[in-house]
């Protein structure tokens, strides 16, 4: 799994042409489910179609210190800032490879190129000591994510990440361009998944329900349907209307009466197991504040004992701790739950490891969470 860099030194731009611009670098780990910690306060302003205009902007460009804030801070869309120096020989090899993935990215992703040797106060600004250093920029920071040579599939990753936390955003170079961008209900799904990542929940919930209103396929209806109602289901508990995410979980089971396969899509059957996780918990839990499931979480764990466990407690727990993205935790309670030791009951582990099975369901077999929960799961249990 691609992670950014940690112990990034804060810094701020002393140039005269960049006296304006507050730099902030600081430690950022991205993980797929953690990755609202980076786009907190997403600041970019999407349309409903995700295509953001830029006169004259280009997806590569090599920037100097006097259009650094027009290119990099003003950009809509994220930003991969590569330092490099012509007589770099891994500069030679990283660069083609993040070219490449940005120009895949069809816009999503921007690349900024600055040349060490004519640009050395940018390179003193950030802290750059060897070569080469890549930072991102997007939501008003930076952060580094990596220096020297890197693999085809670690740059993959990166613009990977990026555009799903990037919120659906692209740039085009012309108006023709973006005013003839087909817009299928399949690209119109993904752009709103997009948005999701990025934690812009209401322009996405109205592509989704837009797709819904459409007069779409029979073949529409059976597959992408099913994908749109779960999405839906997400929107619903970010907005914490249980009811809502109900009705929408319901709306995929009347397909699959039809078509059972649907509940074999991993965008449906991770929706489905994250839903049943919420259950656990009731209603009452989304309508907690963050100050009371702190301390909610704390007057659980002040009745577990090392000594015995305590399988209503435990069990909540873990459905918190998965919620709040702490997945290790959320299967580490399980996992203790199924131990044989004093104390042990049967049908309590059984619940255990039902809700691990949604943890891994909801996570995907690739999750290092998942790969290793499932092999301690399987010693404890054979």
């Amino acid at each position: 799994m691609f992670k950014f860099a940690s112990k990034v030194p804060r810094v701020a731009f002393a140039t005269t042409k960049l006296s304006r611009v507050a730099v902030a670098l600081r430690s950022v780990v991205v993980v797929a489910p953690q990755i609202r910690s980076f786009h907190k306060n997403n600041v970019y302003n999407f349309s409903k179609t995700t295509i953001l205009r830029q006169e004259g902007s280009q997806l590569i460009v090599d920037v100097t210190a006097e259009n650094f804030n027009e290119e990099v801070i003003k950009s809509p869309v994220p930003v991969i800032l590569d330092f490099y120096a012509d007589w770099c020989g891994p500069c030679k090899k990283l660069t083609p490879l993040l070219e490449q993935e940005v120009k895949n990215a069809e816009g999503s992703i921007k690349l900024v190129k600055i040349n060490t040797d004519q640009q050395p106060t940018l390179a003193q600004e950030f802290g750059v000591s060897s070569l080469p250093m890549v930072f991102v920029f997007m939501n008003k920071n930076f952060a580094k994510v990596f220096q020297g040579a890197q693999s085809e599939q670690t740059v993959k990753e990166l613009v990977k990440k990026l555009i799903e936390v990037g919120g659906g955003g692209k740039i085009v170079t012309s108006q023709t361009e973006a005013a003839n961008t087909p817009q299928t209900p399949d690209q119109l799904y993904r752009q709103a998944r997009q948005l999701m990542a990025g934690g812009q929940i209401e322009p996405a919930t109205e592509i989704l329900a837009g797709i819904l209103g459409e007069n779409g396929s029979e073949e529409d209806r059976k597959t992408l349907h099913p994908k749109v109602y779960s999405a839906l289901v997400i929107c619903a508990l970010k907005n914490k209307d249980f009811g809502a995410a109900k009705q929408m979980i319901d709306a995929v089971g009347e397909i699959a009466k039809q078509h059972p396969n649907v509940l074999n899509e991993p965008d449906v059957s991770t929706t489905n197991s994250i839903f049943e996780v919420y259950k656990t918990l009731g209603e009452e839990y989304l309508k907690e504040t963050e100050q009371q499931k702190s301390d909610r979480m704390q007057e659980l764990i002040q009745t577990v004992s090392p000594d015995a466990p305590n399988y209503d407690s435990q069990l909540q727990m873990a459905s918190r701790y998965f919620l709040e993205n702490e997945h290790q935790k959320a299967v580490d309670q399980c996992l203790q739950l199924l131990r044989k030791r004093v104390g042990y009951d049967k049908e309590k582990a059984e619940e255990a490891k039902k809700l691990l099975i949604l943890f891994f369901n909801s996570l995907g077999p690739d999750s290092d969470v998942t790969k290793s929960g499932r092999r301690k799961m399987a010693s404890l249990m054979f």
